[in-house]
């Protein structure tokens, strides 16, 4: 039988979150997952919603938030598993209301490094049409007037110290940063360190 799952997640929303607020309203979150196989390499496809009810639009207001998105993680080699990301915002005024992530991870058994990996990822951020417009309509407000999408490209390392620590170190570049035309890409160096026991 091909395995798969449903799980619900309840969490704090807002102030709530701190314990600041009643936290009665809650951010709910619904997933199903399958996993299976396709030429016996083994993969897994997941959907989700969720719905937030003390979202934060751009303007800095409280609102409900809510969206949907799809997740694939699907191995096509012995050593090489790609894997895609979409997300869409169905309410909520915010400055990006579609994400679509796609990249992947080499093994690193590749070159003598079985627990190791090398990664890679590129993102695309869509500006919201609310954005585009408050922007365009409110520069004194906003600084800028939003146009196109903010894109991320990332490469990390995964490097498996012992059985307990791995380190990753990682490099990014942003283009068009916030959606804003007259920013200059930037670059980020970052080391991300995981511990398990």
């Amino acid at each position: 039988s091909t395995p798969w799952g449903v799980s619900v997640g309840l969490f704090g929303s807002g102030n709530g979150s701190n314990f600041s607020r009643h936290r009665g309203q809650r951010f709910v979150m619904a997933q199903a997952w399958v996993s299976t196989q396709i030429q016996s390499q083994p993969g897994t496809y997941r959907a989700y919603v969720w719905r937030n009810p003390r979202g934060t639009d751009f303007d800095g207001s409280e609102a409900a938030h809510s969206g949907l998105g799809l997740s694939v993680d699907q191995r096509v080699s012995g050593t090489l598993t790609l894997f895609a990301r979409y997300g869409h915002q169905t309410a909520g005024r915010v400055m990006f209301d579609n994400a679509l992530t796609l990249g992947g991870e080499l093994g690193g058994a590749n070159w003598g490094r079985e627990n190791d990996g090398l990664g890679f990822a590129w993102g695309l951020l869509r500006t919201s049409g609310h954005y585009v417009s408050a922007s365009a309509a409110d520069t004194a407000t906003y600084d800028y007037a939003a146009r196109g999408s903010e894109q991320i490209a990332e490469v990390y390392y995964r490097l498996q110290l012992n059985d307990h620590v791995e380190i990753i170190p990682s490099i990014q570049h942003i283009a068009r940063p916030a959606a804003n035309p007259g920013t200059s890409g930037m670059t980020v160096l970052g080391l991300r360190v995981r511990v398990g026991f």
